[in-house]
């Protein structure tokens, strides 16, 4: 998160989080960066402060999510592919716990899903185990504790810990359907500004405006032509990645993002899998 003394951006992942904190460094020097995915503390949601955070089309996150796993990036690529996180330190007694309890995951799958970001058949498969409730505790950070693996995806989840007020009733069986969700998403949001990944400068510079801190021409012009940074590697639109059964799946599943942030389905333009 970046925070500044009137305002947070939360940073969710797969949103050019990391690109819009570094244009929020430049343009208020004023703020620092606090960790990077992590929630608000209860200091700062004490605070007052503005909430501000991003958003990104579903269809094209889960490619994004994908393709930066297949380029062997990434925190859920490392807990799909490895029995352990090679980038923990661990006790012998607590390496092997976490070993034992993760000897269900089918790793030779998962790996092999992440073999070639330009298959559109292997993103297909891997969507379908990503979306599967008995993988759910595979994909790890609660979600498979959570009642949301029935019938919501990991984006719906990863935006509602991130920006709901209180995460509780993700993890005490009370949302149990998609009405349920929304209420509860419209009840505990926190998110006054939303910065859409698809219109990224635009709604940075309109937030900026709303948060008392306009850009100059100047600092907009920069802020336009900034190189974005950590992005994944694929040489295809992401509706080349779907056939119209995971267009579908993730429009039920991402009810919630789809519906509050006025997504469409793309159009179909598919390619041979391997092209």
């Amino acid at each position: 998160m970046y925070v500044t003394e009137d305002f947070v951006y939360l940073q969710l992942q797969k949103t050019a989080g990391t690109h819009i904190a570094q244009l929020l460094s430049v343009h208020c020097p004023d703020g620092q960066q606090i960790g990077k995915h992590n929630p608000l503390t209860p200091q700062l949601l004490a605070s007052g402060r503005q909430i501000i955070g991003s958003v990104r089309d579903p269809w094209d996150w889960y490619v994004s999510l994908w393709a930066f796993g297949c380029d062997g990036k990434g925190a859920l690529h490392e807990r799909l592919t490895n029995r352990v996180d090679r980038h923990r330190v661990y006790s012998a007694a607590v390496w092997l716990r976490a070993a034992a309890r993760r000897l269900s995951i089918p790793i030779a799958d998962w790996r092999a899903v992440y073999a070639d970001r330009n298959d559109a058949a292997l993103f297909q498969r891997w969507l379908k185990m990503m979306f599967d409730p008995r993988r759910a505790d595979d994909i790890g950070e609660g979600y498979g504790k959570s009642s949301l693996r029935q019938f919501a995806g990991f984006l719906t989840f990863r935006y509602l810990r991130l920006f709901a007020r209180e995460s509780s009733k993700l993890f005490d069986g009370s949302l149990t359907d998609h009405a349920s969700v929304a209420q509860y998403a419209e009840t505990h949001n926190l998110m006054r500004v939303v910065i859409r990944f698809e219109r990224l400068e635009d709604d940075l510079l309109d937030a900026l405006t709303a948060l008392a801190r306009p850009a100059s021409e100047e600092q907009a012009r920069r802020m336009r032509s900034a190189p974005r940074t950590n992005a994944s590697t694929r040489n295809r639109d992401y509706s080349t990645y779907y056939d119209a059964e995971s267009v579908d799946l993730v429009a039920e599943r991402e009810r919630l993002i789809v519906s509050r942030f006025g997504y469409v389905k793309p159009r179909l333009r598919l390619t041979s899998s391997g092209s």
